[in-house]
């Protein structure tokens, strides 16, 4: 049965954006690495009062102490917390690791910094659509995993904002390097045909626009984004984000909703080569020659 939503929860998981951390061991020797450490921030997958998860290119031992220095654009300053690893997961066809850690802390003053950042994260809006009959509408973060009612016809909507699995800085580095000199030059090999190759050249044409087509391809059917919200997930300013997307408009990709509101409406061919071209980012080899295409189409667009 869907719930109303003026019932409240607490202490739930959020799924977060822009949240980043690095960490020390524990005891004496968090202070003698904490200046290194620093410079090596690792993404937030997601955040509770008890726990957050993140990615990391290294396995990390369960069981280990270590202290989490916590960077949000939420609060005005950085939260340090004690915490327990306690697991790591190597995620499928990546080279990246999942890790889940336990707070430990219990002073006063961590205790009220989290229940500030929840308290604020659980105000938050997620922007969903009803898959029946397309309203576009916000719910509070607070119902995030519970089901309610579309505001207009009354069918029950799923609650929930996409996780994003963003790449590591490692990643990144050896998929562009592996194929040595070449990959400055554009590729249309046994791994990219050239209905692939075409499709980049005029779908996919930055490095700008593939992040954003991934991004839309992985969110739940029927939801939408805004703008803004897209800007700060690919750090890039309003203007140009707002441009590549209405470029993909114009490519039978997206469709715009509403101003400046956008949501993953491909159609059929172009829904064929994203499909496709998901396959080849997907294998390490490919997908070093999939940003060789890109990269260069995006230094022909200048």
């Amino acid at each position: 049965m869907a719930k109303d939503y003026g019932d409240q929860r607490t202490s739930r998981r959020y799924n977060v954006r822009d949240f980043e951390l690095y960490w020390t061991p524990g005891g004496l020797l968090s202070f003698l690495s904490a200046a290194k450490q620093a410079k090596n921030k690792l993404p937030v997958v997601n955040f509770s009062i008890g726990g957050a998860q993140f990615l990391s290119a290294k396995d990390m031992t369960q069981g280990e102490r270590v202290r989490i220095h916590l960077v949000n654009p939420v609060l005005a300053e950085p939260m340090v917390l004690e915490a327990e690893i306690c697991w790591s997961r190597q995620i499928p066809r990546r080279s990246a690791y999942r890790v889940g850690v336990r707070f430990t802390s219990d002073s006063s003053r961590n205790r009220d910094k989290l229940q500030e950042l929840e308290a604020k994260l659980s105000g938050m809006t997620i922007r969903l659509r009803c898959a029946g009959c397309g309203t576009p509408f916000s719910v509070k973060k607070s119902f995030e995993g519970e089901a309610g009612r579309c505001p207009r016809c009354k069918a029950v909507v799923e609650v929930r904002e996409e996780e994003i699995l963003p790449e590591l800085p490692e990643e990144k580095r050896a998929a562009e390097d592996k194929p040595g000199p070449a990959a400055a030059r554009p590729v249309s090999g046994a791994g990219i045909s050239k209905t692939i190759d075409g499709f980049i050249r005029t779908s996919v044409p930055s490095r700008l626009h593939l992040q954003l087509i991934q991004h839309f391809a992985k969110r739940p059917a029927g939801q939408v984004a805004g703008v803004s919200e897209l800007a700060m997930l690919v750090t890039t300013p309003e203007p140009r984000v707002h441009a590549a997307l209405r470029e993909m408009v114009s490519q039978g990709i997206l469709k715009e909703l509403g101003a400046k509101t956008f949501n993953y409406d491909p159609s059929p061919e172009a829904k064929r080569k994203i499909a496709e071209l998901a396959t080849l980012l997907n294998n390490p080899q490919r997908r070093s020659e999939v940003l060789a295409v890109v990269l260069d189409a995006e230094k022909n667009k200048k």
